[in-house]
């Protein structure tokens, strides 16, 4: 069971692009695992769908950790300073992104906006609140326990059906509209 992550980083990149940002940077998780890559070609479909181009040194990353967050986001700046809105594929890169942007005295969102993937409760109290991407977590567990439950009392086995969660553009305060 897993949450539907190419359309969400396809609906948080889209919003961002909608408020007017062109060089948005995608912090991502560790490369090789199917969440990431899913949530990575979301991203790269939006941009494709607003006639935007991929720009492949905006994708920067290695885990889902937080320190991943920081240095990826030090690197970006360092690079790039057209970059006006970051998207985290965790909320724990997330907390990385934040502390990096402080440390170089850039304040979300009037500086940077920025999205991140699993809507966390400390979320909405943040300074700003995140805008994020809700995957469910808690309809995802209710599931899968019945999915368990169910393999458990039919002795039939394990199935291989996939179950896709949809996901949910949570709006607060990370992104501000420019370019208007």
């Amino acid at each position: 069971m897993v949450s539907d992550n190419y359309k969400g980083t396809m609906e948080a990149t889209s919003h961002l692009i909608e408020n007017g940002h062109r060089a948005i940077a995608c912090v991502q998780g560790l490369a090789r695992t199917s969440p990431n890559q899913e949530r990575v070609r979301g991203y790269r479909a939006a941009l494709r769908s607003h006639g935007l181009p991929v720009d492949d040194s905006l994708v920067a990353g290695s885990s889902f950790g937080e320190e991943n967050g920081y240095v990826h986001t030090k690197l970006l700046l360092k690079r790039r300073k057209d970059i006006t809105a970051i998207l985290a594929l965790s909320n724990l890169i997330a907390l990385g992104i934040l502390r990096a942007l402080s440390e170089e005295g850039l304040k979300v969102p009037e500086d940077i906006s920025i999205i991140c993937f699993d809507d966390q409760p400390y979320c909405a109290y943040l300074n700003p609140p995140l805008t994020t991407v809700d995957q469910s977590n808690e309809q995802m567990g209710q599931i899968a326990f019945r999915l368990l439950l169910e393999q458990i009392q039919s002795a039939r086995g394990p199935t291989r059906e996939g179950v896709v969660l949809p996901t949910k553009l949570v709006k607060r305060a990370s992104v501000r509209q420019i370019g208007k």
